[in-house]
């Protein structure tokens, strides 16, 4: 590899609030005529997203019972250009967060690489304080036209220069509002706002027609073993339930708390039982395993090495992106908790995440982390990439539901617990059918997508010739 060379400011550093001299800050100085600009070449005047922002009622609630119910948005439930996906409510949290309030624009400091910024339309929303909100005064800036420049690939690339950190990168929330943005009239904005707004709609529409890839899987479950979402849906509003001290006394460490209890983890459990089954623990080809604990000092930047954390497998598939390298000698050291092929690596904590799951593919060197479950099964008994499967259904993800312990993001789940829940008991042959069925409705899904990356594509083009003073009306046909 042929190494590259640069001549960067110290004083190009002091921009940043954090006089951060990270070499892709400093390159971006070096090489880029306007390197606070997120659209470079734009015929209008510049303004600092500081500059043109003014004071939101966002503000951090302390963990506890919370006064109303509230929707919970956290980064795993945000994809592609702020489409949000299985908003919960919660009447209490177990972690401090982020009351969204009246702010226009929410972004997160936390791998802003995966361009998770949301338009603020949840009047009684919260997340993670890993959010930073935004709100800036409309006489300047539309609000909407901000949110679609932070979701755009011209700030997920250029936030990459200014990140600090190993295994979770963030970029300050002073940095993101360092940054600069054109400022066309606002008619113009009002212009191209009015064409992203038809374009995302349009998107909008086409991913509902999509699907996600849990859909396909509760449709063939309800398709081939009955278990019908809608039913669970109607039992999940039943938010009603009298115990009496027996049915406390019949589990072992006398929980009493509504999850464990609910009439629809009632009904999730007795439905997966009414099939042939038999215990998770019964398709095990070894004990479940916990993952490993990792300090600062055990990251190696240059190691081909991974720490497996729980962001490998938010997205239900491992993601190698959202790893982190770690040294040889931690490797080394912590070989009882690595990882082989068609493993299968479960979220053990974390509200929102609790219960994910992920199979490992060929040619991962890691080490499960803090937080994981390994999951090693007889492949006699079970094949893995139907085990994946059956864990990311509705009636299993529900019983895991009733099963964790804790209080909003502090909840978890243990390898006593999981192996003691119900597994579908089918044929070898059974199980491949199985797969083999959602593996090609997955792949017409994935062709479908097509359509819609290039819709966003065009999303991208228009917003780019808005911004820089162009015409974009060509693409609107």
């Amino acid at each position: 590899m042929t190494p590259s060379f640069c001549i960067a400011k110290y004083l190009d550093a002091c921009v940043s609030s954090s006089l951060r001299l990270s070499a892709p800050m400093l390159r971006r100085f070096a090489t880029n005529t306007e390197p606070l600009s997120i659209v470079a070449g734009s015929k209008y005047p510049r303004a600092a997203i500081g500059a043109l922002s003014i004071p939101s009622t966002a503000r951090v609630v302390k963990k506890g019972d919370l006064d109303q119910p509230a929707q919970l948005i956290d980064l795993e439930n945000v994809g592609p250009w702020g489409a949000v996906y299985d908003v919960s409510e919660v009447s209490s949290i177990g972690s401090n967060r982020l009351l969204f309030g009246d702010c226009d624009v929410l972004t997160s400091k936390l791998r802003p690489y995966l361009g998770k910024t949301i338009h603020n339309v949840f009047p009684e929303g919260m997340g993670t304080t890993e959010w930073v909100p935004i709100k800036v005064d409309p006489t300047q800036l539309r609000p909407r036209l901000l949110g679609y420049l932070l979701q755009s690939r011209h700030y997920v690339e250029m936030s990459r220069a200014f990140m600090a950190g190993k295994e979770h990168p963030r970029i300050t929330p002073d940095d993101i509002l360092s940054l600069e943005v054109p400022l066309p009239p606002l008619a113009e904005q009002d212009a191209l706002v009015k064409a992203l707004d038809g374009l995302a709609k349009k998107c909008k529409q086409m991913e509902g027609a999509i699907g996600t890839e849990l859909d396909l899987v509760d449709a063939y479950f309800e398709k081939h073993f009955g278990l019908s979402v809608a039913q669970l849906d109607t039992k999940k509003r039943q938010r009603e339930r009298a115990l009496g001290l027996s049915n406390i006394a019949a589990n072992p460490d006398l929980r009493f708390s509504f999850k464990f209890h609910a009439p629809s983890v009632g009904f999730a459990l007795s439905s997966l039982r009414a099939l042939p089954h038999k215990r998770v623990g019964d398709f095990l080809a070894e004990e479940i395993v916990l993952g490993a604990s990792v300090s600062p000092i055990d990251y190696d930047l240059d190691s081909e090495k991974l720490y497996l954390s729980m962001a490998t497998i938010k997205s239900w598939e491992f993601d190698e992106q959202s790893a982190s390298p770690v040294s040889e000698q931690y490797f080394a050291a912590n070989m009882a908790k690595a990882v082989k092929p068609e493993d299968i690596l479960m979220a053990r904590s974390g509200e929102g995440t609790i219960g994910k799951v992920a199979l490992i593919p060929e040619g991962v060197n890691g080490i499960c982390s803090d937080f994981t479950m390994r999951i090693r099964l007889d492949r006699k008994r079970c094949l893995p990439a139907f085990a994946r499967l059956y864990f990311m259904s509705k009636y299993f993800q529900h019983a895991i539901y009733g099963e964790k312990k804790g209080l909003g993001n502090n909840t978890n789940i243990f390898p006593i617990q999981l192996r003691e829940l119900p597994f579908i008991d089918v044929s070898i042959a059974d199980q491949e059918h199985a797969v083999e069925e959602l593996s090609e409705l997955q792949r017409v899904r994935e062709a479908e997508k097509a359509s819609l990356i290039h819709l966003r594509a065009r999303m991208e083009d228009v917003l780019t010739l808005g911004l820089t003073g162009k015409s974009f009306s060509h693409l609107l046909a």
